[in-house]
């Protein structure tokens, strides 16, 4: 992110941006990923906010949001994972994962693609099945990350 920040920021048309928002995976520390935020932010000469959420207003105005949200370790797939509670589906992929007695490091990742697996045309990346409509975008579980978005 140092990198991608440094270059963005002396892009020829830098000027023109009137608004940064970073979004990162929590991992394992949603703390540390904030911290490690803002440090690239810094280092690239942006605006730093104190708290996740919180807009810093300036020339750029800079906001970050680490995923899954309320400081909770996780990351995108953790939220995915959210708008599958509830459905049959959920419960086979908990079967298959007993079943198959693995200890994954990633489970909500693991999950995700699982789940990925049993759509009719099963694609390697969240991201393009999000753009074919496989996940429930309007989700409540997507509520922070919507309104964040919405606010850049």
């Amino acid at each position: 992110m140092r990198g991608f920040l440094s270059a963005f920021v002396n892009a020829s048309d830098y000027n023109s941006v009137k608004s940064v928002g970073v979004v990162r995976d929590a991992e394992k520390s949603a703390r540390a990923a904030f911290k490690s935020v803002q440090g690239a932010l810094g280092n690239a000469g942006l605006l730093v906010p104190e708290k996740v959420g919180e807009r810093e207003v300036g020339s750029p105005d800079v906001s970050v949001l680490i995923l899954p949200g309320d400081d909770e370790p996780g990351m995108l797939e953790t939220l995915l994972c959210r708008t599958l509670e509830g459905m049959k589906v959920n419960r086979c992929i908990d079967d298959f994962f007993e079943c198959a007695e693995v200890s994954i490091d990633k489970p909500d990742k693991a999950r995700a693609f699982a789940y990925l697996t049993t759509r009719p045309d099963p694609h390697h990346s969240v991201g393009v099945a999000a753009k074919n409509g496989v996940w429930d975008l309007d989700h409540p579980a997507f509520d922070e990350a919507r309104d964040f978005l919405k606010a850049l």
